[in-house]
């Protein structure tokens, strides 16, 4: 349903300021662990660590399919591997509020991280 909403937003006019909107980032963490399609036993290797709530100008569909994205390729590495975990956090720092996403499966190698 994520993807359907996000695909008529993209068919229905080009003025994406129009679509953003105030959203909390915890319920958009909440929504995605609880709409996400987790495969046996996969939503018991991820953490979230205290994900204080902070509001952000955005598209909730379209924050929950980053999440979803971020756990699908996660996961594929943790499958491949056949180790890893993945923690959810939040940090506050200089009035900067973040959302944090990490995994310990494999790590992305020297020559592809100044790329991301």
């Amino acid at each position: 349903l994520n993807v359907i909403d996000m695909l008529l937003i993209q068919l229905k006019d080009n003025d994406w300021s129009s679509h953003f909107q105030k959203c909390s980032i915890k319920d958009c963490v909440d929504s995605a662990l609880q709409e996400y399609c987790f495969r046996s036993n996969e939503r018991e290797l991820i953490t979230v660590l205290g994900v204080k709530d902070f509001i952000i100008i955005g598209n909730k569909n379209l924050v929950v399919h980053i999440i979803f994205n971020l756990l699908r390729n996660a996961l594929t590495v943790i499958r491949t591997e056949n180790k890893g975990t993945i923690t959810i956090w939040t940090t506050e720092r200089d009035h900067e509020l973040c959302l944090h996403f990490s995994d310990n499966a494999k790590g992305i190698s020297d020559l592809d991280l100044p790329y991301i």
